[in-house]
This record gives structure tokens, C-alpha cells and sequence, in this order.
């Protein structure tokens, strides 16, 4: 009964920065109808409204957080029916990145107007389910995945004739199922399927206000 319906909790008060106003837990109804389970969210850029998707491909946005949900969906019919395993917001609401866990299947897509149209980024990926997305934080125009054989990257989404790498250097070939980005230096955090954690770096372009890299030669290396 609870699928049309965002979860609250309010973690502030044990932070010593009750601003909100609200219970410790509180629901927030969406009014869409939804009967799916909600499977991936994020937050925008600021953090004003938030996208979710569903497990059979649909994808909403939210405004109006944590007290009056304003939902939209945005997927507008354009993105396959299958489990929608993570979503990541660009530098604006109108960058929305999803990917998919299925086989058979395109696993990665991305919009650039807010969901009035998507682009089908699968290009020469393998048949394979994706588990995790980010855009770099840098820029919007160049994203990474993780799949059951590593890590991977897009350097543009709008040139067509781009193709993914790998940035598996020291990764051994095994399922990742998230990574986390800091932007100032480039690095990347990877968790494995049962292999631990590893550290790298995604991108030679390191701010100069970020100082030097925090690793001087490969790509991956294992904590």
C-alpha cells in the first residue's frame, strides 16, 4: 500500500539541526497511481526535487520535498520495460542518466532536456547487466558505468561515433555494483561483488587548485 508513497526520515534532530519541522518518520504521498516498486533515486544538484525509477522502466520527478510531492513522470514511454538499477542527475535537473540491470535490453540512457527525448547510449556495450551510472562531475557529456565486467566510460554522450572504454587497470574482470566519484581530484571509489573495495582515478584532468594526483600511475589499485 506504501508504493505511491515516499518514506521521510528526518535525521536532523540528531544532528543538532532540526530545520524541517517534521516527525522523525513521516510519508510523503506522490499521487501518480504508482503500483511499481521504486528500484533507484537521486537527488538534484541543488538538492530541490529528486528523479526515481521504477522496476519496469519509468522514471519520475519530484519537487516540492519533504512536505508537498510534486510529481511528474518523465520517461515519456521512451525507455525499455526492465529494472531500472541507478539513476544520476548532472550538474541541472534537465541531465538525468538511467541504467538497467536486464539482459537484452539497452542498459544505459541519458537525457539533456529533462526527459523530453532520451538517447540510447548502448552503442558497443556487451550484453550485460549495468548496476551503477554517474555523470562526471565535470561534465555532463561524459559518464561511467559499472557492469559485471568492471568499470567502464563514455567520453561523449552527444558524439555518436564515441565508443565505451574500459578503465579496468588493475580491476580484475569481476560485477561492480557502485561507485562514488570526488570530483576535486578525480578519484574513484569501486565496490565489487564480493572482492572488496578499490581505489582509483577516472580522468588525467586534475583541477589545479585540487593539488597533485592522488595516485601517480594506474588506474585501479585495491584497498
Amino acid at each position: 500500500r506504501y508504493y505511491d508513497t515516499l518514506q521521510v526520515l528526518n535525521v536532523n534532530p540528531y544532528i543538532g539541526k532540526d530545520d524541517l519541522g517534521l516527525d522523525d518518520v513521516s510519508f510523503l504521498p506522490l499521487n501518480v497511481g504508482l503500483r511499481e516498486a521504486i528500484t533507484a533515486l537521486q537527488l538534484t544538484k541543488p538538492a530541490s526535487s529528486l528523479v526515481f525509477g521504477t522496476e519496469n522502466g519509468k522514471v519520475f520527478s519530484v519537487s516540492g520535498i519533504p512536505n508537498t510531492a510534486n510529481t511528474t513522470r518523465i520517461d515519456n514511454g521512451q525507455l525499455p520495460n526492465g529494472y531500472i538499477s541507478s539513476i544520476d542527475v548532472g550538474s541541472d535537473p534537465d541531465h538525468v542518466m538511467v541504467t538497467f540491470s536486464n539482459f537484452g535490453i539497452a542498459s544505459v540512457w541519458a537525457t539533456s532536456d529533462g526527459g523530453s527525448s532520451w538517447k540510447n547510449l548502448e552503442r558497443n556495450l556487451a550484453d550485460m547487466p549495468v548496476r551503477w551510472g554517474r555523470f562526471d562531475p565535470a561534465n555532463n557529456d561524459r559518464v561511467l558505468i559499472a557492469t559485471e565486467i568492471g568499470i567502464w566510460g563514455l567520453e561523449s554522450i552527444t558524439d555518436e561515433a564515441t565508443q565505451w572504454t574500459d578503465h579496468n587497470d588493475g580491476l580484475p574482470p569481476m560485477r561492480v555494483d557502485m561507485f562514488d566519484l570526488r570530483a576535486c581530484d578525480a578519484t574513484i571509489l569501486a565496490a565489487t561483488h564480493g572482492q572488496g573495495l578499490f581505489v582509483g582515478r577516472y580522468s588525467d584532468e586534475v583541477p589545479e587548485s585540487c593539488g597533485p594526483p592522488v595516485f601517480a600511475e594506474g588506474i585501479f589499485y585495491p584497498n
